[in-house]
């Protein structure tokens, strides 16, 4: 659903899936999506017209995640899986790959897959399901990977095009945000929180932070600026104390060195509690033309909120709060996932009137 800035819901899609993007003027403002409900299990991608008309579809096992439109192509880019049995370890391993829908040959393709760079037995992070020993669990009411009973090992959380002819993937179990290039030709850079370097890419760049407790732990949303920088949202879950956090990193290249350059933590009560908020799973951010960043967290233990959704703030370029809406829980319970700024859902425009002449 969505929200105007004074709190009315201004539009609403029945049956909607939580990870969506939108389409560009050029087409509409349709809407790309998930099928089904849960956003850990689809079976396809789908296009809305912004009043909710199917306008193609595509079916496509063991998607999660994302539906997220590429900004150069107008493709949609979601996060898949594939299944393998792996010598050394006990049960199937499930792996993330990058997966392309493209819209006008309709036809789904894998552009990267994990496996072709990382090995589960060497490579892995303390949620990584190796021999059923993962510390993280997938929230209440969810198998996953979708539709197997895999080990999760990777756990991608989102795709997207950056902006440096790349793709950035987040990769919640490895703690790792991963820049591949756009061309096929394989890793551009890697920034682990947990250190995890990709070992069958020996010469990939594997950044290091410019100091100690820049690290980011189990991160979720990960965006490329126009600038080359990187916005997460950093749920912190290895972190201690844990706390979450929406973060920025400076990449250099040339020192092989990422800084965190922009930080805001969310607390209790508008800080006046003085304790932080920490979601365990889910997350969302993005940044504002006007250099302000909105956010949400999932209200999935009472360190972020009781009988609600998601949180949802707004923070400034300094990070300080400017703005946060408790979004309630619905009937059916399920946690919220994203809370994402659009201009327009169907081409409306709000405008300002400055002078008003009447005549009687």
């Amino acid at each position: 659903m969505g929200f105007n800035a004074d709190g009315w819901i201004v539009w609403y899609l029945a049956n909607g899936n939580g990870a969506w993007d939108q389409m560009p003027e050029a087409f509409n403002y349709d809407i790309g999506t998930l099928s089904g409900f849960g956003t850990l299990a689809a079976g396809g991608i789908l296009e809305y017209s912004p009043d909710g008309k199917d306008v193609s579809s595509v079916l496509a096992d063991g998607l999660s995640h994302e539906a997220r439109v590429d900004r150069v192509t107008h493709d949609v880019l979601s996060v898949g899986s594939e299944t393998r049995n792996i010598s050394g370890l006990t049960n199937p391993i499930s792996g993330s790959t990058i997966v392309r829908w493209d819209r006008k040959s309709s036809q789904v393709d894998t552009v990267y897959n994990l496996f072709d760079f990382y090995d589960p037995v060497t490579d892995y992070g303390s949620c990584s399901g190796r021999n059923d020993s993962s510390l993280c669990k997938p929230p209440r009411g969810y198998s996953f990977p979708p539709g197997g009973r895999a080990e999760d090992w990777t756990h991608v959380n989102s795709v997207e095009r950056g902006t440096q002819n790349n793709y950035i993937m987040s990769a919640r179990h490895l703690s790792s945000v991963i820049s591949f290039h756009a061309d096929g030709s394989g890793i551009q850079w890697v920034l682990s929180g947990e250190g995890i370097k990709p070992s069958k890419a020996p010469n990939a760049t594997v950044l290091k932070y410019a100091s100690g407790g820049q690290q980011q732990y189990m991160e979720h949303c990960a965006r490329q600026l126009d600038n080359g920088n990187i916005i997460l949202f950093d749920n912190g879950d290895l972190r201690e104390p844990q706390f979450t956090r929406f973060s920025e990193y400076k990449i250099d290249l040339e020192t092989g060195t990422a800084t965190l350059v922009w930080q805001f933590q969310p607390m209790l009560d508008n800080a006046t509690s003085g304790l932080n908020m920490y979601a365990f799973h889910a997350g969302s951010v993005q940044r504002l033309a006007n250099g302000n960043t909105v956010g949400a967290l999932s209200c999935d233990n009472s360190r972020v909120g009781v009988n609600c959704s998601h949180a949802v703030f707004e923070a400034d370029s300094q990070g300080v709060e400017v703005a946060r809406t408790l979004v309630p829980m619905p009937a059916t319970g399920e946690f919220g996932y994203r809370g994402l700024p659009v201009l327009t859902l169907g081409g409306e425009r709000e405008t300002t009137v400055v002078d008003t002449l009447i005549i009687v």
